[in-house]
């Protein structure tokens, strides 16, 4: 069998010929085409082989001058190339009982940002000025975002949402300082798309310095682009988006992106607080005063006893959450073997597991709490893991280290795996607000997707699926939709001027 390697060799070789700017001219072009298509329709362009085909032109092109322009007919051979580059090629460790599952993971966690709706767009609009600017001020996040980018947290935002209004609209390739017409000041512009833009020289540097040196071929083939974070192509005064798909990613992510670059340790020194106290404000806004928080949960336990965020008691269960704000490495996102996943989560996820174990086994054996009672586990995670549901992962990945860490301090596992949950925060929000305005309680709901995902048919892997068939349409607390409005109308306020 040809390894992916010998495969690889070609596709690089025939990209050192052409003109990189004619490539990534072509490519654009070709996205921002299937951006306005359904995939039916795609006609076997697929977009994420289109960026992998621009981040190898940034890393493997040599200035030249006897490079020749790329046809239509050499970039589609291309495109094709890098299409069956995978074909037959399988990745090293998978896990032999899960195959299905890691591939789909993996395929999520590639495609998904292609799929975002515009209710998770507005919520993550409101969201990430409501933990950066208002939360974080107490941090002074700002100032710190400003001695990065040069511009405040709202400034970015407000600018983000303004081109990404421009493509929605049909204006991807007009985009330009000149393009706002003095509505939004020059400087603010200038710093923005010096953040969030490259050029083809910008673009080598920035490809060679972001590929982690475990970045396999395979690896760079299964993985979501790093052009997420720099979105915008920079020639000749104008800023192309590479694809508006992409733009909605980043705006997603591209706050906690840049200040993670800033300081690796962003998420231990400042953001873990800001998130915990995100998600109190969710449990407050859904609950009112029935949930305890860590202080409370101590009181009620031996000293000593790591304990979780929040406990919430319903009429028959218990429902403990902890807060992490973090997010899954690259690495295990696409090398998602047990080893990997386990050493990337040991400390985060599996943490969080072990200490709503913990927290449970010593309420039930102190008579606080009654075995009979159905008890859930969630971790609330800053961005999707993917795990699934946690009878799976308990089984396929976890299930034995967290056993030998609870036998270790005797620790009975009173919760059943399946009744474990890893959620980002939009399904949290999502969850909480829903419960809220349905009458439903948490256990209810969670307990109807436990059984769902016992079934093969009605499995998913993210909780926001379930929700979305269950409910048939999305909630989120009014605090995230007020300030996302409040933005939006200060940028339709300035554009009236």
């Amino acid at each position: 069998m040809t390894d992916i390697y010998t495969k690889h060799k070609p596709i690089r070789n025939k990209i050192k010929r052409y003109e990189p700017l004619s490539i990534v001219e072509i490519a654009i072009s070709k996205l921002h085409e299937l951006d306005d298509l359904k995939p039916t329709k795609w006609n076997g362009y697929l977009p994420w082989a289109i960026l992998l085909l621009i981040r190898w032109t940034y890393q493997y092109s040599e200035p030249s001058s006897e490079l020749k322009k790329i046809t239509m007919s050499d970039f589609n051979k291309l495109h094709n190339a890098i299409t069956e580059l995978g074909d037959g090629i399988e990745l090293e460790g998978q896990n032999e009982s899960n195959k299905f599952d890691s591939f789909l993971r993996r395929t999520m966690f590639c495609q998904l940002p292609y799929q975002l709706r515009p209710y998770e767009l507005s919520a993550s609009f409101g969201r990430q000025l409501i933990l950066f600017s208002d939360m974080g001020q107490s941090y002074n996040l700002d100032i710190k975002f400003k001695s990065i980018t040069g511009i405040s947290i709202e400034d970015f935002v407000t600018v983000y949402f303004a081109c990404w209004t421009a493509c929605s609209v049909g204006e991807k390739n007009q985009l330009s300082i000149g393009y706002f017409n003095g509505k939004i000041p020059e400087e603010i512009l200038s710093c923005f798309f010096n953040t969030l833009s490259l050029d083809l020289g910008g673009g080598k540097i920035y490809i060679r310095e972001y590929t982690d040196p475990r970045a396999s071929i395979d690896y760079q083939q299964n993985e979501h682009t790093p052009l997420e974070r720099k979105p915008f192509f920079k020639h000749n005064g104008n800023f192309f988006p590479y694809s508006s798909k992409l733009l909605e990613s980043g705006f997603i992510n591209n706050i906690y992106d840049i200040f993670k670059k800033d300081n690796r340790d962003f998420s231990r020194d400042y953001f873990g607080d800001i998130f915990e106290d995100y998600v109190a404000k969710g449990m407050q806004y859904a609950f009112g005063e029935s949930f305890l928080r860590e202080k409370r949960i101590k009181q009620l336990l031996p000293k000593g006893v790591k304990v979780p965020d929040f406990m919430l008691n319903e009429e028959d269960s218990t429902i403990m959450f902890d807060a992490k704000s973090t997010e899954l490495h690259s690495i295990p996102r696409v090398i998602q073997t047990k080893e990997s996943l386990i050493k990337n989560l040991e400390d985060t996820v599996l943490h969080g597991l072990i200490q709503i174990y913990s927290s449970i086994h010593h309420l039930i054996e102190s008579n606080k709490l009654n075995d009979t009672n159905k008890i859930f586990g969630v971790i609330v995670t800053y961005r999707e893991y993917l795990l699934g549901d946690g009878k799976r992962l308990w089984e396929d990945y976890v299930g034995e280290h967290i056993q030998q860490k609870l036998n270790s301090d005797n620790i009975t596992p009173y919760i059943d795996p399946k009744r474990l949950f890893i959620i980002s925060i939009d399904d949290f929000d999502w969850l909480v607000s829903g419960a809220k305005e349905r009458k439903e309680s948490v256990s209810s709901i969670l307990e109807e997707i436990s059984e769902r995902n016992e079934r093969a048919e009605t499995r998913c892997l993210i909780l926001k699926q379930h929700l979305e068939k269950m409910w048939g349409q999305h909630y989120s607390p009014p605090y995230v939709k007020e300030r996302r409005n409040s933005s939006v109308d200060g940028l339709l306020d300035n554009y009236k001027k």
